[in-house]
């Protein structure tokens, strides 16, 4: 690994933990997680997908609102323990599955991508046969 990527990424590292030391004193302070030190009730379960463009908290921003399951593509069947777990256990009243435009995996998984490491081609196993249907769907109706 090349010194500046090195640099780069020991910079970034320290610049996120003093981050979060500022937020956990202020939000420590300000009370923020008094009401869920003991438990946590979420008002939603939310299958999101990791790309960091997409927030659960353009939704919701109140701390312990939103259970959070995020991967690529939003994919459900790989996560079927963390959604059992938000509804099942946390009883939220709704699941959801949050999408985006212009989703990289979901782009991804229409071309080839034997170069890719074997786990990420393994996730956008379980998105392809969704976008084909899509695909055949958008055909039919001349999109």
């Amino acid at each position: 690994m090349e010194q500046a990527t090195v640099d780069k990424s020991v910079s970034t590292l320290q610049n996120k933990l003093e981050y979060n030391t500022t937020y956990a004193k202020s939000a420590t302070k300000a009370g923020k997680y008094d009401h869920i030190l003991d438990s946590q009730h979420p008002d939603v379960t939310i299958v999101s997908c990791s790309d960091s463009r997409v927030l659960e908290r353009a939704l919701d921003d109140e701390i312990g609102k939103v259970f959070s399951i995020k991967n690529i593509g939003n994919r459900v069947d790989p996560n079927l323990g963390s959604i059992e777990y938000g509804v099942g256990h946390l009883h939220t009243p709704i699941l959801m599955v949050l999408g985006h435009t212009g989703c990289g995996a979901v782009h991804a998984s229409t071309k080839d991508v034997s170069g890719e490491h074997y786990r990420i081609i393994r996730s956008l196993e379980f998105i392809k046969p969704t976008v084909a249907e899509v695909q055949k769907l958008l055909i039919k109706k001349g999109g």
